[in-house]
């Protein structure tokens, strides 16, 4: 009976340290790492209580490594779109007499930077789809059609609402919309010459597609070759002038925030280029 019970004592302190070990084993490969480090855990064998923490774990560094590639990314935008309009505004500083207009100009994009890298910042914390709301599309797009009509006069252009308005209706944020709109819209008044149209359609789903909401423009278009790098942060098209940007990235985080898809592409009869808005069929 005593040799048993000592054999019974002997199995259980070894399925003790054989169930402990695992946990032993990941408590130190987390002490052995450094604060940056993020890779996942590997551990093999484990129990399947063990190995539902490993996997928890490697997911919570999954998010963290996510919030801080978010972060870094946004010290860049920061950086990158500031650095240009500072440079400008010390050398006019550094003049005796400095060029008034200019500074005012810089001033003024430093400011458009700032107000799109907020809304940049604010997409990417995840925090808008609380706010969706039904929506109708038609009335945002009259409504930047209008508070674009001044600007575009003053260019030799026109701004339009393409064929009659679908009626769609859909989960949104209008302020999102509206940004996105801005965007696309000023991208066309800045890079098309006078006498170009830019056109604002919105089309109702179809049984196999989702609604559409398109920017398109008759002007000089861009090759295919530019048009499938144009929603990367920072593409510029015109070296000389202040390009991009950010715009077309910030219009994409939209798109993706409604579950919607920024397609660029040629303009009717390969003429000028299109920029639709997607969103995903019922």
């Amino acid at each position: 009976a005593l040799a048993g019970s000592a054999a019974a004592l002997l199995l259980l302190a070894l399925f003790m340290w054989l169930g402990v070990r695992p946990l032993a084993v990941l408590s130190r490969q987390l002490a052995d790492r450094d604060a940056g480090s993020l890779a996942p855990l590997t551990l093999r064998l484990a129990p399947r209580e063990v190995a539902e923490l490993r996997d928890a774990i490697n997911q919570l560094f999954v998010r963290v490594d996510g919030v801080l590639a978010r972060e870094r990314r946004f010290a860049g935008d920061v950086a990158h779109e500031l650095r240009t309009p500072l440079t400008t505004l010390k050398l006019a500083l550094s003049e005796a007499e400095p060029d008034l207009p200019l500074l005012r100009d810089e001033v003024a994009r430093m400011a458009r930077v700032v107000e799109q890298l907020l809304v940049l910042a604010r997409l990417e914390q995840g925090h808008w789809q609380q706010r969706f709301r039904s929506l109708a599309l038609a009335g945002v797009c009259l409504s930047a059609v209008d508070d674009w009509q001044v600007r575009a006069r003053q260019a030799g252009m026109l701004v339009r609402a393409g064929p009659p308005l679908a009626e769609v209706a859909l989960p949104g944020d209008a302020t999102l919309l509206r940004v996105l709109l801005d965007n696309l819209i000023g991208n066309a008044l800045k890079h098309c010459p006078a006498g170009t149209v830019v056109t604002v359609a919105l089309h109702a789903a179809t049984a196999r597609d989702g609604a559409m909401l398109t920017v398109s423009d008759d002007g000089p278009g861009i090759p295919a070759a530019l048009r499938e790098r144009m929603t990367a942060r920072f593409e510029r098209l015109d070296r000389k002038s202040e390009g991009l940007g950010l715009g077309l990235a910030i219009c994409r985080q939209i798109a993706d925030v409604h579950g919607a898809t920024l397609v660029v592409e040629a303009g009717a009869d390969g003429r000028g280029l299109s920029v639709s808005l997607r969103f995903p069929a019922a």
